[in-house]
């Protein structure tokens, strides 16, 4: 009865009779049907955020409020409810300078007639649309851009509701993305609701269930993975087993909605020695839709259990997805669950941000595919062949050491880092002896002078490991073995073909010529646990540690100069 004073007193002024009478004949006395609506948020995806006219939706300030009652003495007692229930936040449009609409944002704990809202809940109430300036489409854009902002701060239920009679708000609310949920009968005598709330089911992650995959299921894992458009070799079940060369320990968390597999994370774990601590990485990954950030969500509620167990630092994601598909996203779904995005775009065990792509689906055959490419590639394609190149598909363990010396050297010589050769077995046992890899070797006249490692999963395939013993570049090699691989794509399905990171400006212009374009992913996420330490790692990750590897592999490459000239 309290706040009914205080918003009478305050609504008295200026308000005829009549209108005051039947403001307080709907305070004391109620007997109406209220929707309640809910944000449908894979819907807030595909809404595109639409520029106001001549104006701006923004999250509001307490003191504006203020100023704008001292110029309007009859202002509605929507633009009090701070006043009358304590609450704080709000969004506002204004256009040309003057407020035309005003929402308010309740939580858990704010005054609430209807709902029963839980720590991640909130509803969207006393929003008002100045009679002037109905008609305009500003309620449903206002909803929009308060959802937005709600879901970036982690909320995972959106409420509404509504009068069943008013149906502009109703159209505005469901323009919106938000879907009726349920309703329920108001009933106030002298002021006293006798209804009950709604109580809110909780829905996610709860109601799908994760798993984890062990070795025998690989082939489900797999199955699975290449159902998702943004499939990459690198979400394949073997992908943990060659990151094992590297000390990292692979989990695979799969998530179920009704027996129905939407989504999978490969997450690996990697301790640091003599702390304790360890970080934890997805590759490319989680493999999900986009829009279905439940089941990332619950997903992501596994890693966290991860994450406590072994005291991870952080989590990173680079998921193999475009920075086009998710600028054109209503919301950034990693941002909305609590991540960083990574200004970086290389790091040195990461897989790179922009990466050249064919798309094979271009080409109905082989034929037409090599039409496709440019000219001198073609040119060079054959040139090979004329001077007797010939490239071979190799097929056993000692084939991937003949190929390692060769690799091993040119690493030297163009002073990259390189990893031992069990790596390259592990990708033979992992993927070429399982039919998902292939090792092409190129011979010239009876001797190994190069190869390629290539790897797939579904439509994806990517070009590992690639070297030509430079005294043999002039038969033009590369583009032999780029041929054989884009080919051997094309025979098993693939419709994209991966050469990897831009790399300096030749090779950039190199990987054009196989009809290859530049690929932006949207880059790397991390999730801080122990920010501080945190701070520490990519300090030493992005600043120092590329330092002191360019010093160590100058110093190699000179010290392989060395060698060669007393040789």
């Amino acid at each position: 009865m309290n706040r009914l004073y205080r918003i009478a007193k305050d609504q008295s002024r200026g308000m005829r009779p009549s209108r005051f009478a039947v403001f307080i004949r709907d305070f004391l006395f109620r007997h109406k049907t209220i929707l309640i609506y809910k944000l449908n948020i894979p819907s807030l995806y595909e809404i595109k955020e639409q520029p106001l006219h001549q104006g701006v939706i923004r999250k509001g300030c307490l003191s504006e409020l203020s100023a704008v009652r001292k110029h309007s003495a009859a202002l509605p007692w929507e633009f009090s409810c701070h006043r009358f229930d304590g609450v704080t936040d709000f969004f506002i449009a204004i256009v040309k300078g003057q407020i035309q609409h005003i929402s308010w944002i309740y939580y858990q704990g704010d005054p609430n007639r209807f709902i029963q809202l839980g720590p991640r809940d909130a509803e969207i109430k006393y929003s008002l649309t100045l009679p002037e300036f109905r008609g305009r489409g500003l309620y449903a854009q206002a909803l929009k851009a308060i959802s937005r902002h709600l879901i970036q701060k982690g909320f995972r239920n959106i409420f509404i509701c509504v009068d069943a009679a008013n149906q502009a708000s109703i159209r505005g609310i469901e323009k919106a993305g938000f879907v009726y949920l349920t309703k329920i009968r108001l009933r106030k005598i002298l002021g006293v609701q006798l209804s009950k709330k709604y109580v809110p089911k909780e829905s996610s992650p709860d109601s799908i269930d994760i798993l984890e995959i062990t070795y025998k299921e690989r082939d489900l894992w797999d199955r699975a993975a290449v159902k998702f458009n943004i499939a990459h070799p690198f979400n394949a079940y073997a992908w943990g087993g060659v990151r094992a060369i590297d000390g990292w320990k692979s989990s695979y968390i799969m998530a179920k909605r009704k027996g129905e597999i939407s989504g999978l994370l490969l997450l690996l774990i990697k301790s640091i020695p003599l702390t304790g601590l360890s970080i934890m990485y997805a590759p490319r990954g989680p493999v999900f839709h986009p829009q279905d950030q439940e089941t990332f969500r619950a997903l992501l509620s596994r890693v966290l259990q991860k994450a406590r167990r072994h005291r991870a630092i952080f989590f990173r994601i680079d998921p193999n997805i475009s920075e086009e598909n998710i600028r054109k996203s209503a919301i950034d779904p990693f941002i909305a669950a609590g991540f960083v995005h990574l200004d970086n775009r290389w790091s040195m065990w990461n897989a790179p941000c922009d990466v050249y792509r064919t798309d094979l689906s271009k080409s109905h055959d082989v034929q037409q595919l090599f039409a496709r490419i440019n000219a001198k590639a073609r040119t060079g394609i054959r040139k090979a062949k004329k001077d007797g190149v010939i490239i071979q598909t190799g097929t056993s363990l000692t084939d991937i050491a003949a190929f390692y010396r060769i690799f091993k050297q040119f690493a030297l010589k163009k002073g990259f880092m390189y990893r031992p050769l069990e790596y390259q077995k592990q990708l033979f046992y992992e993927y070429i002896s399982n039919g998902q890899g292939a090792l092409f070797l190129s011979n010239y006249k009876g001797s190994l002078v190069g190869g390629q490692i290539c790897i797939r999963l579904g439509p994806m395939c990517v070009e590992m490991h690639r070297c030509v013993d430079y005294q043999y570049h002039k038969h033009r090699i590369n583009e032999a073995l780029v041929w054989e691989g884009m080919k051997w794509a094309k025979k098993n399905g693939c419709t994209w073909y991966c050469q990897r990171g831009e790399g300096s400006p030749t090779l950039a212009k190199f990987k054009e010529k196989f009809d290859a374009d530049i690929v932006h992913l949207v880059g790397y996420y991390d999730l801080p646990f122990r920010r501080k330490l945190y701070s520490y790692f990519t300090l030493l990750e992005f600043k120092l540690l590329p330092a002191l590897v360019s010093l160590v592999a100058n110093r190699l490459k000179n010290l392989h100069k060395v060698i060669n000239h007393f040789n």
